[in-house]
């Protein structure tokens, strides 16, 4: 009934608040830089930003959009795909030049997931392919990225996190083709709840978003 009411009620113009829910990595690196330009174009609307893990409950309005790595089933919802990505190991430069292209796994350093998060596609890539015990553990991927900015070791993460860190793909040799076409390939959904699309706030957010991630997945 909330959010009937909230979609009935008399809004012309985007103004207001709207919440929007997203992993840690996706808030730092993308969701947040990009608020300045929001606000240029929308200086009425203001942004709660909820950077946990945890998945909220959009049906019950406790948050207006969200950016999930799974497409929800269920609920009166609508979605759309923001991307399409590839999980690879990568470094900062000086750690992959010293490495060079990897003939082993084990030759490297690596930075990996707690134990709580050890069911991710890219935990469980590494715990299939690299034997070794990694440099670090941790399930706050911000932190994986920093220690991997400052050279500590390699991070399985999606490609477009290299460019905004400054980290770069390590080379491999071919016998570890196999293991490289294995790398899990993710997707990015932005979700939302049916009774709430059009409302002129959540829309103007919404199709900023959707155009946001469309340019950030054209080549260079």
């Amino acid at each position: 009934q909330r959010l009937a009411a909230a979609a009935g009620s008399i809004e012309s113009a985007a103004e207001g608040v709207v919440r929007i829910t997203a992993p840690p990595g996706v808030a730092d690196a993308f969701i947040a830089p990009a608020l300045v330009e929001l606000y240029r174009r929308y200086p009425l609307i203001r942004i709660e930003l909820d950077a946990r893990i945890a998945v909220v409950d959009l049906t019950r309005g406790e948050a207006d959009l969200a950016l999930r790595s799974i497409r929800p089933t269920g609920g009166d919802l609508v979605m759309v795909r923001l991307a399409q990505v590839r999980s690879v190991p990568m470094a900062n430069r000086a750690y992959a030049t010293e490495l060079g292209t990897l003939r082993s796994l084990e030759a490297a350093r690596w930075i990996m997931w707690g134990p709580d998060l050890a069911h991710l596609p890219e935990q469980r890539w590494l715990d299939h392919h690299v034997e070794v015990t990694p440099t670090l553990r941790t399930s706050h991927f911000p932190s994986q990225l920093a220690a991997a900015v400052a050279g500590l070791g390699a991070v399985v993460a999606p490609e477009p996190y290299a460019a905004v860190h400054g980290l770069v793909a390590l080379e491999h040799s071919r016998g570890l083709a196999e293991a490289w076409r294995a790398l899990p390939v993710g997707e990015l959904w932005l979700v939302g709840h049916r009774a709430l699309r059009e409302v002129p706030r959540v829309a103007a957010v919404w199709e900023f978003l959707v155009a946001m991630f469309q340019r950030a997945a054209r080549p260079a």
